[in-house]
């Protein structure tokens, strides 16, 4: 139950040099192209007499205009996989009962030097970070959304007093069960950033927790009248 969602991370400046050699050449092709068309037209030539153009151009701008865009591809690859804070999603309690009060756990895993943003800091600084819970009758919510002992220190950049998470973070919401049928999803959304570039990145995903109340509690009766009538 970890979010897997990939997340685009590379500022576009860094790409920027591998992009312009290719994006020259290009329009440099396309303007031979134009003025050659044209020429062949105002002669009264056949389009067909337009193709050996490309003869025309010269190999190497061509072949390094394709390994510039193979470049820019890879880049943008890369930075797609960037993924420093992952997300999983538990019950407190295994199989809660009827009417049971329990907390749906959200942990969050931060890569090394990467920090996440915690729930309920000043306004004006990083992102802070949100749990949206899709309502249903299965169960309903039990206060606000809880940050477990977050590190808070005052932001130089944003200059504003933040909460994050280092290493591994925990986030807590208290729901009341109100069906035998239990289902919790809703969405994530927060902001990890490192401590080495200062590089921050949007954190978002979903999640979806489905139960059936009671389940564990009644086997575990059931078997132990079983073994009481077998003891009697």
């Amino acid at each position: 139950m970890e979010q897997d969602k990939e997340v685009c991370s590379q500022p576009f400046f860094i790409l920027l040099p591998f992009f312009l050699p290719f994006a020259y050449f290009l329009v440099k092709f396309a303007m031979k192209l134009l003025n050659l068309v044209y020429f062949q037209f105002h002669d009264g030539n056949q389009l067909n007499q337009c193709f050996p153009i490309i003869t025309q151009l010269k190999m190497k701008k061509i072949f390094f205009s394709f390994i510039a865009l193979l470049i820019l591809s890879a880049g943008v690859a890369n930075a797609q996989k960037v993924t420093p804070s992952k997300w999983s999603w538990a019950f407190s309690k295994p199989n809660p009962g009827v009417g049971e009060t329990v907390d749906v756990i959200f942990t969050i895993k931060n890569d090394k030097t990467w920090h996440h943003f915690a729930t309920y800091f000043d306004e004006g600084g990083p992102i802070i970070t949100t749990v949206k819970f899709k309502p249903n009758d299965s169960y309903e919510l039990v206060g606000k959304l809880k940050s477990i002992n977050p590190i808070k220190k005052k932001d130089e950049v944003f200059e504003v007093n933040v909460a994050y998470f280092e290493g591994k973070g925990e986030i807590r919401q208290s729901v009341k069960i109100l069906r035998d049928k239990v289902l919790i999803e809703g969405s994530h959304d927060g902001q990890a950033c490192s401590d080495v570039t200062g590089q921050c990145v949007p954190i978002k995903g979903a999640f979806k927790l489905e139960t059936k109340a009671g389940a564990t509690s009644d086997a575990s009766e059931k078997k132990k009248a079983t073994t009481k009538l077998k003891t009697l």
